[in-house]
This record gives structure tokens, sequence and C-alpha cells, in this order.
């Protein structure tokens, strides 16, 4: 066998290898994503409930502002 020869077997490995481990990426991904379950929520909405701002989910609304 050839330097050329070696070169593609190792080159074939290697990408074998790297379409393996996608392959089992995404499907360790589908199974976490079945053992999952969404959150129940109330639809009211607290912009600090995780110590800081953040928008209002899908389906929330945002409490009026208090005037002063």
């Amino acid at each position: 066998y050839g330097f050329g020869d070696i070169a593609l077997y190792i080159g074939g490995g290697v990408l074998v290898l790297l379409l393996l481990s996608v392959l089992a990426d995404l499907y360790r991904d589908k199974g976490a994503k079945a053992a999952e379950r969404p959150e129940e929520t109330d639809g009211a909405f607290d912009p600090m409930a995780g110590g800081f701002p953040v928008p209002p989910m899908p389906g929330q609304q945002v409490p009026p502002v208090p005037r002063r």
C-alpha cells in the first residue's frame, strides 16, 4: 500500500466515526426530548422570576405597569 491509499483509508474511517457520532447525538436528543414534560403554566407572567428581566413566552400577557 502507498501513502495515498493509507491516507484515504484513515480519512474514510474518520468520516465514518464522525457520522456515527452525529447520528448517536441526534438519537440521544430525541430520547431526552421525549422524556421531558412541558411545564404547566397558569398564564401569569412575572418578568423578574429568574432574577433578571425576560420577555413573556408565547401565550403570556405582560401585566399592566402601575402608574405613580
